[in-house]
């Protein structure tokens, strides 16, 4: 049995309306009505919560209400997504998914097996002097917890339905390499990433590991058949870095602990950047393995 027969059934219903025009007109009308959107949410929230309408500030995550009112933005991004892909490919948001039941059950089955993976890697010691500084009191950060993983979900959900749901069926419907439909649009997710003003001289080891990350999920999307997979690894990776042990000074309002450095130092994040990407291919091929089981 071919490694992404599965794969066909998030393809077969971009076929229809296919089209490399109509996909980066898609993918143009996203972005536009998502930045229109995000920004509408962030004036709102910043509006009826007790949050300085500092837009910087917020972007940077440093608090819990500047989380919640960024990650909570994601929603936006799938708004926007549900209304381009009904008009130009006449497709729903399921349909990048695949079915909910088993979407469900391979999240929980390679969910579970990552999950163990995570709490083994977590006991590797961080690159740099290794103190980190609990910044929460656990039982605020328990109470805070279902509320972290329900905004967790709207990003992680967000992302893998543009890049592995739309991106790469759309392009799977244009070309059966998957240099196209696995390469283009890991590449751009890289892209996104790429943030010197934040990362500064490891900023490309960071994109690089993020088109990596891509690459990987793109995987684990074909061989599912789903998007459950790559939700649920998304989810435990940014849980780890958001909400677990975060930078004091980005997105770090739902840490429990935080670092003793910032993503811009170069020395620890170039020290850092090897074990991240050792850590994800060990989740990667956890997750290869959950499925055939």
């Amino acid at each position: 049995m071919k490694p992404y027969a599965a794969f066909d059934g998030l393809v077969a219903p971009a076929r229809a309306r296919r089209g490399l025009l109509r996909l980066c007109t898609g993918v143009a009308i996203t972005i536009a009505l998502y930045l229109a959107f995000l920004l509408m949410w962030v004036v709102f929230a910043a509006s009826i919560l007790p949050v300085e309408p500092d837009i910087d500030a917020i972007l940077r995550g440093g608090t819990v209400l500047h989380m919640v009112i960024l990650m909570s933005g994601f929603g936006t991004l799938i708004l926007a997504l549900k209304m381009v892909i009904g008009v130009l490919h006449k497709r729903d948001l399921a349909s990048l998914v695949g079915p909910k039941s088993l979407a469900m059950a391979q999240a929980w089955r390679v969910g579970k097996y990552c999950l163990l993976l995570g709490a083994v890697l977590f006991l590797v010691p961080y690159p740099g002097d290794g103190t980190v500084t609990q910044v929460m009191p656990l039982g605020k950060w328990l109470a805070l917890l279902p509320l972290s993983l329900v905004l967790l979900a709207i990003q992680c959900s967000a992302e893998e339905l543009v890049f592995r749901g739309y991106l790469q069926s759309q392009l799977a419907a244009e070309s059966r390499s998957p240099l196209v439909w696995m390469g283009v649009p890991s590449v751009l997710f890289g892209l996104l990433h790429y943030s010197p003003e934040i990362y500064g001289d490891t900023a490309v080891l960071v994109a690089l590991w993020a088109t990596a990350f891509g690459v990987m999920m793109a995987d684990i999307t074909a061989r599912a058949g789903t998007l459950g997979p790559a939700i649920a690894i998304h989810m435990l990776n940014n849980f780890m870095s958001l909400s677990v042990i975060g930078f004091k000074d980005e997105l770090g309002g739902l840490a429990l602990y935080h670092l003793p450095y910032g993503p811009g130092n170069a020395e620890v994040m170039g020290a850092m950047m090897p074990l991240e990407f050792l850590s994800m291919v060990c989740l990667w091929l956890t997750a290869r393995i959950a499925l055939r089981r």
